[in-house]
């Protein structure tokens, strides 16, 4: 009787979501954040089993691209998320691609482009050239699409910051400057399903008492990231670096319109009014600071790459980075705590970032993409994506070690600039 009554179900969820009678294709494309990337390329994939979606698989076209598949019942639901920066997944869904790089962007006349519209198409997977769906990297191209979620790790209007510097921090990649004094997100619908973990990383070659450096304190941090600090040894002598005798802090920072450089900004360097400022200009020989476009790009800053020997670099990103491609970098306790999804949602650590997911209700596809998004038409289970994802026990194993759903966490911030305060938990986990 249970597995009738499971499958009766399961069968309405996927054609009340299905919704027509002839088949279609519908898109949801994730853009923005690449704090954000991994995680819902992992989560897509539970969301569509979840609706009772069959022939569910994933796969990328590399670390900045994914794209998650389900046949739901007559139609076919394409799940993409590439990333870039917080700030262009604001801007994607306001029609705005000023800012947007050559590797992401899409110009008037381009194949799937409507005139006038490029400025809300972005380049993502395209499912035609993947072979795989078994997550592995099987896709080879990718088109112009429309951008259905913006996401960032704060909201638009927190990117206030100024950078200016090589594109790939030491790595090259071409000079650019960026400068923000906010981006109005008035029309917009957004969510806040989860809470984004932040960390710290280092090059293996810090010692300090001659081991690998493990921790650092808040006013180490507000020193190293505002440019205060030129060498190891400015913390005391039983601090080194191996390979640099001079004990050179090489500090690697995102680029301005990161949300993760934004929340560095406001809940580490910065506090309540104390602190310091964020370098603005890239600057070698004292102080030694880079800015670095993506996450990978950071990663590739600490661990080196290349020529690059990342000696003495210290640098911050998502916290649940994988580090079996950075074998260089070690992940950092920051104030004698891990990131970790319980010190999180408890108190013990502060360095996180409210989600922020933007949708624009004049999208001309919002009728078909709103649904899948919020307010579930679905009779069971009853959700869309963003509801999924506020649910504590839908975070991906792969992930929950990290991420916490907004509902489980016991301290929060009325803004990404006020420091977390007890609200209680509506969604209680334990510990």
């Amino acid at each position: 009787m249970k597995k009738i009554l499971k499958s009766t179900l399961m069968g309405v969820s996927i054609v009340a979501l299905a919704g027509t009678a002839s088949a279609a294709q519908i898109d949801i494309n994730l853009y923005g954040a690449s704090a954000q990337h991994l995680f819902w390329n992992d989560a897509a994939d539970d969301f569509l089993t979840s609706k009772g979606c069959t022939n569910v698989g994933r796969d990328q076209k590399d670390s900045k691209n994914g794209i998650t598949r389900g046949t739901c019942g007559s139609d076919t639901v394409y799940i993409r998320y590439s990333s870039k920066a917080s700030f262009d997944g604001v801007l994607a869904v306001k029609g705005d691609s000023s800012l947007a790089g050559s590797a992401e962007k899409c110009n008037e006349g381009d194949p799937g482009v409507p005139p006038g519209q490029a400025g809300y198409y972005r380049k993502m997977v395209d499912e035609t050239s993947c072979t795989g769906w078994s997550g592995g990297q099987t896709c080879t191209a990718l088109k112009c699409q429309r951008v259905t979620l913006g996401a960032s790790d704060v909201a638009g209007e927190s990117f206030v910051q100024v950078s200016a510097g090589q594109l790939f921090g030491p790595l090259g990649g071409g000079f650019v400057s960026r400068s923000f004094s906010s981006i109005d997100t008035t029309g917009l619908n957004h969510y806040n399903p989860l809470v984004v973990p932040f960390g710290f990383f280092v090059n293996k070659s810090v010692k300090k008492d001659g081991a690998e450096l493990d921790n650092i304190s808040r006013m180490q941090a507000v020193q190293i990231f505002s440019g205060q600090v030129f060498y190891w040894t400015d913390f005391g002598q039983n601090f080194s670096v191996t390979g640099n005798p001079q004990a050179d802090v090489v500090a690697c920072l995102r680029h301005a319109g990161s949300g993760t450089h934004a929340t560095l900004d406001f809940a580490v360097v910065r506090g309540n009014g104390w602190g310091a400022s964020l370098p603005i200009v890239e600057s070698i020989g004292g102080p030694n600071v880079y800015f670095n476009d993506g996450s990978s790009d950071m990663m590739k800053c600490i661990n080196g790459s290349g020529s690059w020997t990342g000696q003495g670099a210290i640098g911050y990103a998502d916290a649940d980075q994988s580090l079996s491609s950075y074998t260089n970098t070690k992940a950092l306790k920051y104030n004698g705590e891990a990131p970790t999804r319980v010190n999180i949602r408890n108190g013990l650590y502060d360095f996180w970032s409210v989600q922020w997911l933007y949708e624009n209700p004049s999208a001309p596809n919002y009728s078909t993409t709103h649904p899948w998004i919020s307010t579930g038409v679905d009779a069971a289970p009853g959700w869309g994506l963003m509801e999924f994802a506020s649910k504590a026990g839908n975070v991906p194993s792969t992930k929950a070690l990290y991420w916490a759903a907004k509902d489980e966490m016991n301290f929060m911030k009325a803004t990404d600039q006020n420091y977390p305060g007890y609200v209680g938990c509506t969604d209680c986990q334990t510990p």
